[in-house]
């Protein structure tokens, strides 16, 4: 079996769990603005940050 057909099935699987999770509760789960905000903010300080440490070590790596 390819991986393309497993990450098929891995993706059905996941979306049939999201889909009887909001069928039981009877309610639509969204994500505000503000959450998507805050973490937008949080990913985007921690690429900053990942940039930074990455250009930090190769500034001192011995050759």
């Amino acid at each position: 079996m390819s991986i393309v057909f497993y990450l098929r099935d891995v993706y059905l699987r996941h979306y049939e769990f999201l889909f009887n999770c909001c069928q039981r509760n009877k309610e639509i789960i969204m994500i505000t603005d503000v959450q998507l905000a805050v973490f937008s903010n949080i990913l985007g300080v921690s690429i900053f940050l990942l940039v930074i440490l990455y250009h930090y070590i190769n500034a001192n790596s011995s050759k």
